[in-house]
């Protein structure tokens, strides 16, 4: 994860596991929101190398249930503790990056 300044901070995530959802951390297999601050506006986008869709949502998020982010796609979330974001897709290693406003 890296912080630039005091009140921004970005990181990528790699899926651990195709089809299984996962929190949205910067390591795979935290608790949920043990390492993320809640950020005051900040965006996720799918890496354009990704092999297949991502879906974000809350926690049990699925392919049928989350919002989509085709590859080279983002999304900006404002007011959102990223530690309650989770995302799930169909290709182990596929990554989602974050950047965000911390506290």
């Amino acid at each position: 994860m890296s912080v630039i300044g005091s009140s921004i901070v970005s990181f990528q995530v790699a899926l651990a596991a195709g089809g299984t959802a996962q929190a949205v951390e910067p390591t795979a297999g935290e608790v949920p929101g043990t390492d993320n601050p809640v950020f005051g506006d900040g965006y996720v986008g799918a890496l354009v190398g990704n092999t297949s869709s991502l879906y974000i949502g809350p926690l049990g998020v699925t392919a049928a249930t989350g919002y989509e982010l085709q590859k080279g796609t983002s999304i900006r979330l404002s007011s959102l503790g990223f530690g309650r974001l989770y995302f799930v897709g169909a290709t182990t290693g596929d990554k989602l990056c974050v950047i965000g406003e911390g506290p």
